[in-house]
C-alpha cells in the first residue's frame, strides 16, 4: 500500500498517473475496470431433464410383460439376449426404445414386451425426471 500523501506531493487524492485512478501511467499498462461488462451465466435448471442410470433396481418395475419366445428360436433350440436402449418418461412409461445389440431372432419379441413395461417414476430433488437406461432381455429354453 502506498501512502497517498507521499505519492503525489502531499495531496490526499491520487493523481491520474499513480495507477489508482483507472487510467494508469501513460508509460505503463493502463488499468481498466471491466467488471461492469461481465454478464452472469444463464440460469441453470435446478433439476436435469434426463438422468442416465446404468442399473435400474428391479423394485422400480411395476408392470413387466414377459416376452413371447419366438417360434423359430424354439424350433432351432436357440437361446440369446437382446440389449435395448430405453428412455423412461416421468410417468414411468417407455418413451423411446431402440435395439443396441443381440440376436436378431429375438428383436421384435423383446421390443414388443419391454414397450409395455411400467416403472415407478424417478425423482431428483423432488422433481420427476426421465431416465436414460439400458435393458437386457434374456431368452433361455427350459432344459
Amino acid at each position: 500500500m502506498r501512502d497517498p500523501q507521499t505519492t503525489n506531493g502531499g495531496s490526499e487524492t491520487p493523481s491520474e498517473f499513480d495507477g489508482l485512478s483507472g487510467s494508469g501511467d501513460p508509460n505503463g499498462i493502463p488499468i481498466i475496470d471491466t467488471r461492469h461488462n461481465v454478464t452472469p451465466p444463464p440460469p441453470q435448471p435446478d433439476t436435469p431433464q434426463i438422468v442416465r442410470v446404468t442399473h435400474l433396481d428391479p423394485a422400480m418395475l411395476r408392470q413387466r410383460v414377459e416376452p413371447v419366445y419366438p417360434t423359430l428360436a424354439i424350433q432351432m433350440r436357440r437361446e440369446g439376449r437382446v440389449e435395448l436402449h430405453a428412455i423412461i418418461g416421468t410417468d414411468g412409461t417407455i418413451q423411446e426404445l431402440q435395439v443396441v445389440s443381440g440376436d436378431v431372432v429375438f428383436y421384435e419379441s423383446a421390443k414388443a414386451a419391454v414397450s409395455q413395461w411400467r416403472y415407478r417414476p424417478t425423482y431428483l430433488n423432488n422433481q420427476p425426471v426421465k431416465v436414460d437406461t439400458t435393458i437386457t432381455v434374456i431368452y433361455t429354453l427350459a432344459h
